[in-house]
């Protein structure tokens, strides 16, 4: 019996240390990514937010944080993905291909280092620790950015102030929350605007409708003839997919 007890517990040891291996390997390639292209972030005037890594083994999916000040635009995105595809490719962290995926922080912010903490303090975050092997210990809190003592993020949680050292800390990330009453209002003001403005042209739309029919009938002979030559493209790389979220 208690051989048999052995056996059935090796398969669930060897589980967890493969899950275990899996977890460093990732930790790895994060920060091997991350001291690739901060140097080179900068140097194109941008913040490395954070690098992660998702997915499965034999398809990993590579997401790189990116932010600016005053925030960025689609069309700064677009023109990083270019730069940070060919730091990761002179890297080569995966055997096989994978998707890269360039994007902004978003209102769940990634926290990394210890002026990510310092900036948002007093907000709401989320905190995830590495706690000691074999300990108990509590290794995650959501609460309000309290400051920062040496080494230490301070996190006031439950009615406590608990102080964390920045080598402990997994992951953490801002905790963000959108106004919806703010923006329903602020849609509702834009529809009454809008109604007012389609009142006031549709004055005036029924004296050009039969001129405006007659010019649409001859567009529309002239646009078939045209359309065949749009067509959209899409490039896929040899190793890496690149997309701009």
């Amino acid at each position: 019996m208690r051989t048999d007890a052995k056996v059935k517990r090796e398969p669930m040891r060897e589980q967890q240390a493969s899950m275990y291996e899996e977890r460093n390997v990732s930790t790895r390639i994060e920060q091997t990514m991350i001291e690739a292209l901060e140097p080179v972030a900068i140097d194109h005037g941008f913040e490395l937010v954070d690098v992660e890594l998702a997915g499965a083994t034999r398809a990993p999916v590579l997401r790189v944080f990116l932010d600016k000040a005053g925030g960025l635009t689609l069309d700064e995105l677009a023109a990083a993905n270019s730069w940070v595809s060919d730091v990761v490719d002179s890297v080569d962290p995966f055997k096989g291909s994978y998707v890269l995926e360039v994007s902004s922080p978003g209102i769940d912010r990634p926290l990394r280092t210890l002026e990510h903490f310092a900036r948002f303090i007093g907000q709401t975050a989320h905190i995830a620790t590495t706690p000691p092997a074999g300990s108990n210990s509590r290794s995650k809190w959501t609460g309000v950015l309290a400051g920062l003592e040496d080494d230490k993020v301070l996190i006031e949680a439950d009615g406590e102030i608990y102080r964390i050292s920045i080598a402990d800390i997994k992951k953490a990330h801002l905790k963000g929350a959108v106004d919806f009453s703010r923006s329903i209002n602020d849609w509702l003001a834009g529809s009454a605007d809008a109604g007012d403005a389609d009142e006031a042209d549709n004055a005036g739309d029924s004296d050009d409708f039969n001129e405006a029919e007659d010019a649409d009938a001859i567009e529309d002979d002239e646009a078939v003839d045209g359309n065949a030559d749009d067509l959209s493209e899409t490039t896929t790389g040899m190793k890496g997919t690149s997309d701009v979220v």
